[in-house]
């Protein structure tokens, strides 16, 4: 080879009188002449080589004919058959990439874009790959293992680092045309072909350097850009074949025929036009049908519009206009006052203000929501609004720390003890009586609005219960239900109104499901699980997704609507008393903690032969030490049985002013039957009693014990019965415990 290169290099330049033609074709022959092998180790160099390539010959043929399923013959056919193959191979690589190479076709793999000899194209969708030609990863971290790595080269993997027009031209190479590629490469070896073996030859390259500026500039930075009819109008005609049933015929007419898409797709004016087959039926089934074709094959969101009747059915798709923003309620929401006595304001939904209507057939409302969720908070509202308007207002409450910032404000009392409560309920009721029976008189136009508000209802009518049942002894169902009942029932002709707070509005707390239903307008504050929803609205009413997280933030309906909306619930706490400090004072028999001046001795009456009341009222046989005010003390009555039916009235000593009695009743001694809350003794349900380590097992094998002491006759006491759980004292389920133990050892049950 040097030997070769020496005389090549030692030719003298070409005559004058020697044409171009005859100088290259001299050229070429000692060219050929000088790589031929002049000496013994060149030859050996050359057999080496051709022993080599033979080998790789053979080894692809070898491949070829195994993934044929042709077995290897042995012997010089079977060698002949393998060098065959593997030349065969070789030689059809060499001139398909000549070929790809001279057209302007990619030398390997699939074209990249829809680019033809003479047009340019743009880029076709493929599955998602990196720059570097591996799958991408999908959310999991898995790729597209059935889509082969893509071939990467040097440009490829530092495009990055490119300059940015060398990054554009390599971008829209594969748009060019075939043609400008073919150019481009023809030229290129041209021109080097002519450096390398005639430097005359050389000058072609500014011809080929002005027609590939030509080629650039006429074919554009990055091709001609597809328009949406045709990247999407093939996808979308094969699926109407099959959805449309087109038969042969129908299919000859062509996709222009039967269907007409817009350029853009994306533009609110785009169009997509279907024609009908007249045989086509469009039922609700194959309209879904073709529905779903258009937005499988389409982008965007469609509305059809179908043309069925004459010669000529078609359908058109127009886009769908976006869904209106959904409004967004503020996070916090100060109260303001209403000028409506019978519209409390109480928070913003997207609507605007939101009011509760107290003027319907059913005014009472109640808050639902649990510990920490603002629930007390809302029922500050209707204690400020009530007060504005000349309302006078009890809270029952079981937390010391609840209306805090209302108490001691003229015209509302806070009862905090379960006797305290009940009394408090007894007058309320005894008033609301009374007043029943002036409406239409003078006297009944003057009454002011009384609202009860009652906040941890649940805890409420466990500590009357009980108290009723421990601390009186009583027998039977207290009468504090048919209380609080008919007072929902008839406290709305009367302007006594109720307002609740409770963790939930379950049957078992309100005692039947009539009395739940009077309570009118419900909120819930925090979250609701799916039973508490069932139970506020009803099990056929319809979940609304609400920012729960947001502090106030809940809902609000009506019972027997399914009108319930988002709502922000309006904050109260910090401007409470000052509004309170605004009002009109409250009458000084109300602070005072004294009976309704207008409840008569004749409404007195009335009340006890219905609900036996009169005990439970402020200075009754079971009030001892009890007033509607904090701090103070009244006299003491005589002891009387506990009863929850109705009896007759005791004597009274009342006072008149202005036509009206306060009934006082005539009791004298000292009552020892009675004994204070904080004397109680605590009581448990089943699983408190497990947990607190009362009973010496745990909750699921006292149930068990339960289920068979039922079974032999020994079951558990009475008990009292709060929101659906039964509760009991330590003397009781000890009690039980020894008597459910006994049993099992009499009867031979297994040891648990």
């Amino acid at each position: 080879m040097t030997h070769a290169m020496t005389v090549l290099a030692a030719e003298s330049p070409p005559a004058d009188d020697r044409s171009a033609v005859d100088e290259l074709g001299s050229r070429i022959t000692d060219w050929i002449i000088s790589i031929l092998p002049g000496s013994a180790a060149e030859l050996q160099l050359w057999g080496v080589c051709g022993i080599a390539l033979l080998g790789i010959l053979a080894g692809v043929g070898s491949r070829r004919l195994a993934a044929q399923g042709k077995k290897d013959r042995a012997g010089l056919d079977g060698a002949a058959e393998m060098l065959g193959e593997g030349m065969t191979a070789a030689f059809g690589k060499v001139l398909d990439g000549g070929g790809r190479f001279i057209s302007g076709q990619p030398l390997w793999g699939e074209p990249k874009t829809d680019a033809t000899f003479l047009k340019s194209g743009a880029v076709l969708e493929h599955a998602p790959m990196d720059m570097h030609g591996s799958a991408a990863k999908t959310a999991d971290g898995d790729g597209l293992e059935q889509e082969p790595p893509a071939r990467t080269t040097l440009l490829t993997r530092y495009a990055d680092k490119l300059p940015g027009w060398v990054q554009r031209a390599a971008t829209s190479w594969q748009c060019w045309p075939g043609a400008a590629r073919s150019a481009i490469r023809v030229g290129a070896v041209t021109t080097g072909a002519g450096v390398w073996i005639s430097p005359l030859l050389s000058l072609a390259a500014p011809p080929v350097v002005a027609l590939l500026a030509g080629v650039i500039t006429v074919v554009g930075r990055k091709g001609r850009a597809r328009t949406d009819a045709q990247t999407y109008s093939s996808g979308l005609w094969a699926a109407l074949v099959q959805v449309l049933r087109l038969s042969s015929e129908d299919q000859a007419r062509g996709e222009k025929h039967w269907m007409r898409l817009s350029d853009d797709l994306s533009g609110d004016t785009a169009r997509v036009v279907i024609r009908l087959p007249l045989y086509w039926l469009g039922s609700e089934k194959e309209r879904a049908a073709l529905s779903h074709v258009v937005h499988s094959r389409l982008p965007g969101e469609w509305m059809a519009s179908y043309i069925q009747r004459g010669r000529d059915p078609y359908v058109t798709f127009t886009p769908r206009p976006p869904a209106p923003p959904v409004p967004e309620l503020p996070t916090r929401v100060e109260w303001i006052p209403s000028a409506d006595p019978a519209r409390v304001y109480v928070g913003e939904t997207v609507r605007g203000p939101r009011y509760v209507d107290t003027e319907t057939e059913t005014p009472h409302w109640g808050i639902s929501g649990g510990t920490g969720d603002g629930k007390t908070t809302c029922l500050l509202m209707p204690v400020v609004h009530g007060r504005q308007h000349g309302a006078l207002v009890d809270c029952i409450t079981m937390k010391a720390a609840a209306f805090k910032d209302i108490e001691g404000e003229s015209g509302i009392r806070v009862h905090k003890t379960g006797r305290q409560a009940v009394a408090a309920l007894a007058e309320f009721y005894v008033s609301m009586k009374a007043a029943e029976s002036l409406q239409g008189t003078p006297a009944g136009d003057q009454l002011p609005e009384r609202i009860l508000v009652i906040d941890e209802f649940a805890s409420f009518v466990k500590s009357a219960k009980i108290w009723w049942k421990y601390g009186l002894k009583g027998k039977g169902m207290p009468p504090f239900e048919a209380w609080f009942h008919m007072i929902l029932m008839q406290g709305r002709s009367a302007h006594h109104k109720v307002v609740i707070g409770a963790h939930t509005f379950t049957r078992e707390l309100f005692g039947d499901t009539e009395t739940r239903d009077l309570v009118g307008t419900k909120g819930i504050v925090g979250p609701a699980s799916n039973p508490k929803w069932g139970v506020t609205y009803g099990l056929d009413a319809p979940r609304v997704d609400y920012r729960h997280d947001i502090k106030g933030r809940g809902v609000i309906g009506v019972t027997g609507s399914q009108d319930i909306e988002e709502i922000q619930y309006a904050y109260i706490t910090p401007f409470a008393r000052d509004h309170l400090r605004r009002c009109t004072p409250a009458p000084d028999w109300h602070a005072q903690g004294q009976m309704a001046p207008w409840i008569t001795d004749a409404a007195l009456e009335e009340a006890e032969q219905e609900l036996a009341i009169a005990e439970f009222l402020p200075a009754g046989a079971f009030m001892r030490g009890v007033t509607l005010v904090t701090g103070r003390v009244i006299p003491a009555a005589q002891p009387l049985s506990p009863r929850s039916e109705p009896s007759a009235s005791q004597g009274t000593e009342g006072r008149i002013a202005d036509d009206v009695t306060t009934h006082q009743p005539a009791h004298h001694g000292t009552y020892q039957a009675d004994q204070a809350e904080a004397s109680l003794l605590p009581v448990f349900s089943l699983k408190e009693a497990c947990e607190a380590g009362l009973l010496p097992v745990t909750y699921g094998a006292a149930r068990q014990r339960l289920a068979r002491g039922r079974r032999v006759g020994v079951d558990l006491p009475e008990g009292v019965v709060a929101d659906g759980v039964t509760y009991y004292t330590a003397k009781e389920l000890l009690a039980w415990w020894t008597l459910v133990t006994s049993v099992r050892h009499r009867t031979g049950m297994p040891s648990m």
